[in-house]
């Protein structure tokens, strides 16, 4: 931004520590200006857990004047993400990342058991990819896979939530859906201080719309947890139409409609239209 920031964002985050309010850090990053760095902003955000509940990662996306060297020498992908944090901090293996879409197995169980609908992120996986680190309370972060086996676990959930999803018999599936998670959960592996039901209690707060803001209380009964993860948005590069089909970020416009995100900023690019349509005049202009 051609000034320094750092001690401002530090104060910000310092004030919400203050106030109670859990933040989420997002960092757009571009190759060769500041992906040498996804490391030491994923450090940053561990030491102030207490504060940040996650970091949401955002590769560069050219909608301005960008020539095709330029676009290719600053292209930076989930994939690079991925491979950036591992060599950069080692704890956040590269493979075990998972498309943002694979948590709503988890929130239609929820859904299930409850009897209510839970908000299920049904965005394309080329859209969002994600990993979750439980941190303990000395600081050591350990990441979700490295003690649960995510792929089987969302395979039995599927199965499960197909099998149940017209049962009124709640109590039959929350006892299967705490063997399907008593059977994928390594105890042995899970960080220091996290049985398996305080796992289970940890999920639901996740994929719930309640998320504990009193410090006081974070560790009684859940895990500190920290989602680490990027959105990837579009250009006219790489747009794919099935992405802006599936899209799950919106903008509501003065016309009552609304428009997927890399639709109204770049394809199409509905903003400009809608800004014609709806500039405010002034000064008689």
């Amino acid at each position: 931004r051609g000034c320094s920031l750092l001690e401002i964002k530090l104060g910000a985050i310092e004030n919400c520590r203050k106030t109670g309010i859990k933040v989420v850090l997002v960092p757009t990053i571009a190759k060769w200006i500041n992906d040498d760095e996804v490391g030491n902003i994923l450090n940053l955000a561990i030491e102030n857990v207490d504060v940040v509940s996650g970091i949401s990662f955002q590769p560069i996306v050219f909608t301005g004047r960008f020539s095709k060297q330029e676009r290719e020498k600053m292209r930076f992908t989930l994939s690079d993400l991925a491979h950036c944090l591992e060599e950069q901090v080692g704890f956040v293996k590269a493979k075990d990342w998972v498309p943002l879409t694979c948590s709503s197995s988890i929130s239609r169980m929820f859904g299930l058991i409850e009897k209510k609908e839970i908000t299920a992120y049904t965005c394309h996986p080329h859209c969002s990819a994600a990993t979750y680190l439980f941190v303990d309370e000395k600081g050591k972060a350990t990441q979700f896979t490295d003690f649960v086996d995510f792929k089987a676990l969302t395979t039995d959930l599927n199965a499960l939530v197909r099998k149940n999803g017209m049962s009124r018999r709640k109590v039959f599936s929350k006892l299967r859906f705490v063997n399907i998670l008593r059977k994928h959960f390594n105890a042995k592996k899970a960080p220091d201080g996290l049985p398996l039901f305080r796992f289970i209690r940890t999920l639901r707060e996740l994929t719930g719309n309640k998320y504990e803001r009193d410090e006081s209380k974070v560790g009684r009964k859940t895990y500190r947890t920290l989602m680490v993860g990027g959105m990837h948005f579009m250009d006219a590069y790489n747009y794919d139409i099935q992405r802006v089909q599936r899209c799950v970020v919106h903008y509501a416009a003065p016309n009552g409609r609304i428009y997927p995100f890399c639709a109204y900023n770049s394809g199409p690019c509905y903003r400009e239209q809608i800004e014609r349509e709806f500039a405010v005049k002034q000064d008689g202009v």
